[in-house]
């Protein structure tokens, strides 16, 4: 992408913003990629206690809620951590994805920065 090209959508996009003080995004798939972090949370959860991913995983928990699936972990994996629990170290290690791994596509942040 030549410099030229970036400035001039740069200054497209700021000449379109110019009176709006607000912009919704919807967040992933937009401006990041990270669909794929929810299946290393489920990786990396288990591998702490020594528990292979099961290969029918993703499916069985396919639709479920946040907490549904902290309940079906529980009993699939015999847990003795209480459903908060499990919740909260799942929220702890998709906040470091966000944080340290996870990054913004290239083509929105000179976007935000405006």
């Amino acid at each position: 992408m030549s410099k030229t090209y970036v400035f001039y959508r740069f200054y497209r996009a700021h000449f379109m913003l110019k009176d709006i003080k607000a912009v919704i995004f919807d967040m992933d798939g937009t401006i990041i990629d990270s669909m794929w972090v929810w299946r290393e949370v489920d990786v990396e959860f288990l591998k702490r206690r020594n528990i292979e991913l099961p290969e029918d995983l993703q499916r069985a928990i396919e639709g479920l809620s946040f907490t549904e699936t902290a309940v079906y972990f529980k009993e699939r994996f015999n847990l003795e951590e209480s459903i908060e629990e499990i919740m909260q170290e799942w929220l702890e290690m998709v906040d470091h994805y966000y944080r340290n791994v996870i990054q913004a596509k290239r083509e929105y942040i000179s976007f935000l920065l405006i």
